[in-house]
């Protein structure tokens, strides 16, 4: 970086309660020798239409937006050189090799509470001979975990080109399972978030998930054996191994849930030349602005042609964390509904 920069500070003023569910924010960065700044993120839809900043007598760029509650990723833009915010601690890998920040907004689900449990995020390394490598893999264990009992367990899976942590950092995983757990929202299980990488061959990955991981997390954690107490769900990319895992291993996968699934048009249309049929719990997310909505819209089509049971959660959102962390809440508790209860998809859309 130019060595203007350093020492670079930024401060986020965030004034609550303006304009009803939206918050009027302020972003500021110190960077006196700048010519141009931008902001840009998730609110700007990264690169598409950054918003420029506007430089004060102080040195201090300045611009003021109304966003909505809950999760804003972003970076800003100094003479063509991308950076984090240099001051905002609330900071996660991008992918690309470098950081962006990301801002919390409100009080919800996804905020840590002093007095509320939440659990052990752990990291486990395992040889995986179907890999053949060394991969690792998180795991949420609920608070108070006992391993004279056992749990269910939710496999969680990343999206393209992210890192195996943005469930934790980004997600805020562990803050959610905390928070409905103590208001009893949902009942405790046990998620596991294996890591993969873009370039790894689906087959091989899909056969490491059902089973050489499965049978290693029931060998060496208190999980409860069978199909009702399995499901699988993912974000982006490999939301696509959460439909196809279940259906690939009905036995041990009972329940389903993409998330801003991705599909791409060999599969769809291998999938609208066949006759389908699944024996699984099934749950589908799509935010409306979402550019992979109209490869779900294609995907609900088939499953309707084919007379298939399943929930389809489609409400106001894109391909951001912003939306993914609005929808954890209800993608947590049909998991729990499922180990509790056994839930089937019903066919009813929102």
């Amino acid at each position: 970086m130019n060595p203007e920069y350093i020492g670079l500070q930024s401060i986020l003023t965030t004034h609550l309660g303006l304009s009803g569910a939206l918050v009027s924010v302020t972003f500021e960065l110190l960077a006196p020798f700048a010519k141009e700044v931008c902001l840009m993120g998730e609110m700007t839809d990264w690169e598409s239409a950054p918003i420029p900043m506007q430089r004060g007598a102080d040195g201090i760029w300045r611009t003021n937006m109304k966003l909505r509650q809950g999760q804003w990723l972003y970076k800003f833009i100094i003479d063509g050189v991308f950076i984090a915010d240099p001051c905002n601690p609330l900071k996660s890998e991008d992918g690309l090799g470098g950081y962006h920040s990301y801002l919390l907004i409100g009080d919800g689900d996804w905020a840590r509470h002093e007095a509320t449990p939440y659990g052990d995020i752990i990291r486990v390394e395992l040889d995986s001979v179907i890999l053949g490598r060394k991969t690792h893999v998180h795991l949420y264990l609920p608070p108070d975990y006992d391993r004279s009992r056992n749990y269910p367990v939710l496999y969680l899976l990343h999206g393209y080109r992210t890192e195996v942590n943005q469930w934790i950092s980004n997600g805020l995983i562990q803050h959610f399972m905390g928070n409905l757990l103590s208001r009893a929202l949902i009942a405790p299980f046990i998620i596991a978030m294996p890591a993969t990488s873009s370039g790894e061959h689906i087959e091989n990955y899909g056969k490491f998930l059902s089973d050489e991981l499965y049978d290693w997390l029931h060998r060496y954690f208190a999980i409860t054996p069978g199909r009702q107490a399995a499901a699988v769900a993912g974000m982006s990319q490999f939301s696509l191994s959460a439909f196809s895992l279940a259906q690939r291993k009905p036995e041990r996968f009972g329940f389903a849930a993409p998330v801003s699934a991705f599909y791409s048009a060999q599969y769809l249309q291998q999938l609208e030349q066949q006759s389908l049929a699944i024996d699984f719990g099934l749950k589908l997310y799509c935010g409306t602005e979402d550019y992979a909505l109209q490869r779900n819209e294609r995907f609900v089509a088939i499953l309707r042609k084919n007379g298939i049971r399943f929930d389809y959660m489609r409400v106001a959102g894109d391909h951001t964390w912003h939306y993914w962390n609005s929808i954890t809440r209800d993608l947590l508790i049909a998991v729990s509904d499922f180990f509790s209860n056994g839930a089937e998809g019903t066919g009813h859309e929102q």
